[in-house]
């Protein structure tokens, strides 16, 4: 199997979450089912979360969609995405927030640009909050998302959503509850290998929320 997609799900109130979290959980794993490239897996982790198990097992079957359940970690903590690297088959890990979604080439460009390196890092796309917002149900389009420029080495220019990695570089997230979580990760990815670059294609990797900026 060539992409295992790890989805870490919680549904409960934290500061600076996004509205509507049960639906948007049902449009992201959609947007992983309907991509392009088909050889993947999808993780879903409920993260101490029996409203991610009940919508999960109500409205997917597709044998694709992995479904695990663990005791809550605490919030921004790597434990649910550890937990999904550890039950990954897949020979690379990517990564979806559930109040994100993929394009539908999203796999399928990242799968055309991997050569011998161990992990790569690429830009992601962001809603134009000056377009009309699109409803649940309904596939956006493309040019409705400016790309998004990132920066490994800056802390918080880059994040879960601009990295896939092999999974036999046996690189685990930070366990502690951290908005700090994806820079600390990336630092972990460079001191295991130096044989990582940057995605010249941009995939589609489609940011729908930023804190106090965007929540579509």
């Amino acid at each position: 199997m060539q992409f295992s997609v790890i989805m870490p799900s919680f549904l409960g109130k934290y500061k600076s979450a996004a509205a509507d979290r049960d639906k948007k959980l049902v449009r992201a794993i959609n947007s992983v089912l309907q991509q392009s490239f088909t050889d993947f897996e999808l993780l879903v982790i409920s993260d101490g979360c029996e409203e991610t198990i009940e919508i999960v097992k109500k409205n997917f079957t597709d044998k694709r969609v992995r479904l695990f359940a663990m005791d809550k970690a605490p919030i921004f903590s790597g434990k649910p995405r550890n937990a999904g690297i550890y039950n990954a088959k897949g020979d690379w890990i990517t990564y979806l927030d559930i109040d994100d979604m993929f394009g539908v080439d999203h796999l399928k460009i990242l799968n055309s640009q991997i050569t011998h390196h161990d992990w790569y890092w690429f830009d992601d796309r962001s809603y134009n909050v000056n377009k009309k917002r699109f409803g649940f149900t309904e596939k956006p389009e493309l040019n409705d998302f400016n790309i998004h420029r990132v920066n490994i080495d800056k802390l918080g220019q880059c994040g879960t959503s601009n990295i896939m990695h092999r999974k036999y570089i046996d690189a685990y997230w930070p366990p502690e509850g951290s908005y700090k979580q994806d820079y600390l990760f990336i630092m972990t990815l460079k001191a295991i290998s130096r044989e990582y670059t940057y995605l010249m294609e941009v995939p589609q990797y489609l940011i729908c929320h930023v804190p106090s900026l965007l929540d579509i």
